[in-house]
Parts: C-alpha cells; structure tokens; sequence
C-alpha cells in the first residue's frame, strides 16, 4: 500500500522548468508555452507579405489588428510535437477593379480559428465597408471566395 502512495507522490511530482513537466512510470511529459514567440512571429511574417497583386487588382495587409491564441511545445517520451490555436484579424487595403472602375477598398479579414492539423476547416470572413456592399458580387468574384468564407 506504502509502495502505491509512492508512485501517485512520483507521477505528480512537478519539475521547476518553463511550462509543466511531470515524471511518471512510462516516461516524461513536458509542455512549454510558446505563445510570444508565435504571437511575434505570427505578425512579422504576415506584414512581411507585402503588396499581392492579382488579376483584378493588388491588396496588402496594412495591420493586424487582432493575433491571440495559444501556441505550445508539448515533449513526450523524447518526441517534441508543437500545437496551436489563434484567432487573427487583419486590415487590409488595396485598389480592385470593379465593374471596370479602380476602386480604392478598405476591410477586415478575420479568422475566427485556426489550429494545427485542422487547417482544412479553415473559416475565413471578409468584412467591407457598407460603401462597398453595392460591389459584393465583383469583390466575391476578386476575392475567389470559396465555400467556407464569408463575405459581408
């Protein structure tokens, strides 16, 4: 009885490291937040992109408005795995073609959720200014706005 306290007092024994860690009978398993590293990084590569031109126009990410979400290390057995779930909002801007007239456009892209191995389920919303509601057919036509987007 002395022996099975023994293993329960090891199984929840905590190491002092970044996350958590604990030791039990089949191995080790730590996890380590990662969420500055990719909140910072997330930002920088988004605003690295730059101006994308397009058929129909060019648009660019003018800012992120919105990046949180949690992204983490998790080391078992030896095996690092990393994992993550955020939400973004982004600023965009750009000049489209529509109905034959350049068109300087303004709106928010949001990404409710995103996360690792779920990228398929991807939901993205386009938001547009209520001035720019009279082209949503010529912007869903631009923008190519597949089944699981939508386009407000």
């Amino acid at each position: 009885m002395e022996e099975d306290k023994n293993v329960t007092a090891m199984s929840e024994e905590k190491h002092p490291s970044q996350g958590a860690s604990y030791t039990y009978w089949a191995g080790t398993w730590e996890e380590k937040s990662l969420n500055k590293w990719a909140t910072d990084r997330i930002k920088e590569l988004l605003m690295s992109v730059g101006s994308l031109e397009f058929s129909s126009g060019k648009a660019e990410i003018a800012e992120v408005s919105k990046c949180f979400g949690d992204a983490f290390l998790v080391t078992v057995r030896n095996k690092k795995r990393v994992g993550y779930t955020y939400e973004l909002t982004l600023k965009i801007k750009g000049e489209w073609i529509v109905k034959e007239e350049k068109k300087m456009v303004k709106a928010h892209i949001d990404v409710p959720e995103f996360c690792f191995g779920e990228l398929e389920d991807l939901q993205v919303c386009f938001l547009f200014p209520f001035e720019c509601l009279e082209y949503k057919n010529e912007l869903q036509k631009v923008i190519n706005v597949g089944p699981s987007s939508n386009l407000e």
